[in-house]
């Protein structure tokens, strides 16, 4: 990774996505995939303690405002942009309702990509702490968003169906069922049969 990532000219974090691209297409990728699956969670979890440690909690304290209204703006569209794309793909409105509110927070990449770009110049240190934060907040709200619709929104836009309409049995006045009337069933038939005895 640090090899790809000196001859391309990236970072380092992009470097291994990169050797992670073009290790997936070769023939040991199975291989590859086996050896590095024990240690997925672990990875997982040391890459989010990382964006957690840098996370600059002094500036959403600073400009909480600004951090929150960023959060709700960007979470606001992409519920906008997933329930139009939903609708436009022909899908019910609980559905597309479930859709959009259940993928409303930045991605984890987002992470990745600031840190890149402050690297290269592209971004200043000051707007990647913000969206940084803003990103993490959205990974936040979201389950609590989605836990809430479900709890009261879903039941509201759920149709209430009537309930079915069930078929009506007529009393037999038999005491005793037969279920299935093979050759025992008949013989048990013939003997209530002698014992004056109904049965269905």
């Amino acid at each position: 990774a640090s090899a790809i990532a000196e001859l391309v000219g990236l970072p380092m974090s992009l470097g291994a996505f990169a050797a992670g691209v073009l290790l997936s297409e070769s023939a040991y990728r199975h291989e590859l995939q086996a050896n590095i699956e024990p240690f997925e969670g672990l990875l997982l979890g040391f890459f989010f303690i990382s964006v957690g440690m840098g996370a600059n909690v002094r500036l959403a304290i600073a400009e909480p405002v600004l951090i929150f209204a960023g959060t709700l703006a960007m979470m606001a569209i992409k519920i906008g942009v997933l329930y139009a794309l939903a609708r436009l793909r022909r899908q019910g409105q609980v559905t597309s309702v479930r859709l959009a509110l259940a993928l409303p927070q930045g991605s984890e990449f987002a992470f990745v990509l600031f840190a890149a770009a402050v690297t290269v110049g592209a971004l200043a240190t000051g707007q990647a702490a913000r969206a940084t934060l803003i990103i993490a907040l959205s990974m936040l709200f979201s389950p609590i968003l989605f836990a809430l619709s479900e709890r009261f929104l879903i039941p509201r836009l759920t149709a209430k169906t009537p309930p079915p309409a069930y078929d009506v049995i007529e009393p037999q006045h038999a005491p005793v069922i037969i279920a299935g009337v093979g050759r025992m069933g008949q013989i048990v038939g013939r003997i209530l049969r002698m014992q004056g005895v109904a049965f269905t």
